[in-house]
């Protein structure tokens, strides 16, 4: 299926895929591909190489810095990536979500003060959005921060707060009132996470990761510069955000190059009565998969790039994709954990600080099918979960 916009493109993703295959560090590409975490000097190789390039902010202005790459750019850019085993990322939410605020919402003095060090990837940042009372249903946080003179004073906490133990800053919004209806009393804040009162603790997942955290604030005191936007302007921007991040989770090409792994593994792995791929039902699941992938990229390009759309991320739209491309992805990673077998489940990378020098057991082509197949259990619910999110649909777009 031919989704190119015009000749130019065509050109442009011969240049990304030769770019990529010239600059991508080997231990990125194979780090990413065991689902293991890259560190921050390991990644900054790479974002060093896209700095140089002019590429390393594909969706910025121009004026500040960026590429000013088109939505189908970007779009192509993302596919290269995928395709050729590179993280579709950038050092941190920086990128994605930090700087897409700072041009929407923030002064002028704030594009000058955030945006640069975020480019050159010398800072790392994290979310605080979610609360433990307050997930889909983020109108209802509690963690506060109140008024007193030339600062806000945090107190509260936030959780699933990815990288925080690593980051440098954090992106979050916060009660600043209960006088109104509550989505009119959140401010977003920007907070350094060397400020005194800040505990991160980080929470254990299933396949022995750590990368997610609860983070405690106890009298933390923020500057009011440091705010985005008006005060009580925060659940419009983060309504903003959450689009981009919904379309983020929604990881097509991601998608797609898994299920090229998948035919890869089942070409290789045999059964009883000869290679896997040739079984009719693991075939038939495989190319039902296949077909609606197909149908869903049909979707995301409307979606994205209809004369209607005039390039714009709106909820809804972002929330279809979301909804579809979570579902679309946990599929196929269980598609592959099917594949394998038994030589699925010890591929789970041992974190290296408790077994430094384990190396991974089975296959090759096995190597961190496993870890992609438990860390996305999450992603119908990161974003908002794909139940609430269904409700915006059918209240936003069927009108119910």
């Amino acid at each position: 299926m031919n989704f190119d916009f015009h000749p130019d493109l065509a050109a442009f993703r011969t240049e990304v895929r030769t770019f990529i295959r010239a600059n991508l560090p080997a231990e990125v590409r194979e780090r990413f591909r065991r689902g293991m975490p890259i560190d921050r000097p390991t990644m900054a190789t790479w974002h060093a190489k896209l700095v140089e390039k002019g590429w390393a902010a594909r969706g910025w202005p121009k004026e500040h810095g960026g590429a000013g790459f088109s939505l189908e750019q970007q779009y192509v850019f993302n596919q290269e990536l995928a395709s050729e085993g590179a993280p579709l990322g950038h050092i941190s939410w920086g990128f994605s979500l930090v700087a897409p605020a700072v041009l929407q919402y923030g002064t002028e003095e704030q594009k000058q003060r955030f945006l640069p060090p975020i480019l050159r990837g010398e800072t790392y940042w994290c979310q605080g959005f979610s609360e433990p009372n307050a997930g889909s249903d983020l109108a209802s946080l509690t963690c506060r921060a109140d008024r007193d003179g030339d600062h806000y004073v945090i107190n509260g906490s936030k959780i699933w707060t990815s990288n925080a133990t690593t980051s440098d800053w954090m992106f979050g919004i916060f009660r600043t009132s209960v006088e109104d209806r509550p989505q009119k009393g959140i401010t977003m804040l920007f907070i350094d996470m060397r400020s005194e009162g800040i505990a991160v603790v980080p929470i254990r997942t299933f396949e022995g990761g750590s990368e997610i955290n609860q983070t405690f604030f106890t009298d933390v005191r923020v500057p009011v510069e440091n705010r985005i936007g008006a005060e009580g302007e925060g659940w419009e921007i983060s309504k903003y955000l959450l689009g981009r991040e919904r379309y983020n989770v929604a990881q097509v090409a991601v998608t797609k190059q898994l299920l090229a792994r998948v035919k890869h593994i089942a070409s290789k792995e045999e059964t009883a009565s000869g290679r896997l791929i040739d079984d009719p039902d693991f075939a038939a699941r495989l190319y039902r998969f296949e077909i609606e992938l197909a149908a869903f990229e049909a979707v995301e390009h409307y979606l994205l790039y209809d004369s209607k759309s005039e390039g714009a991320m709106d909820p809804e739209r972002m929330t279809i994709l979301k909804i579809r491309g979570s579902v679309l992805h946990q599929g196929v990673t269980r598609l592959a954990m099917d594949a394998l077998g038994p030589m699925a489940l010890p591929d789970i990378p041992a974190p290296q600080s408790l077994v430094p020098n384990e190396e991974s057991v089975g296959p090759e082509y096995a190597a961190g099918i496993s870890h992609e197949y438990y860390n996305t259990r999450k992603t119908t619910i990161y974003g908002g979960s794909n139940e609430i999110q269904k409700n915006i649909v059918a209240k936003g777009v069927l009108g119910l």
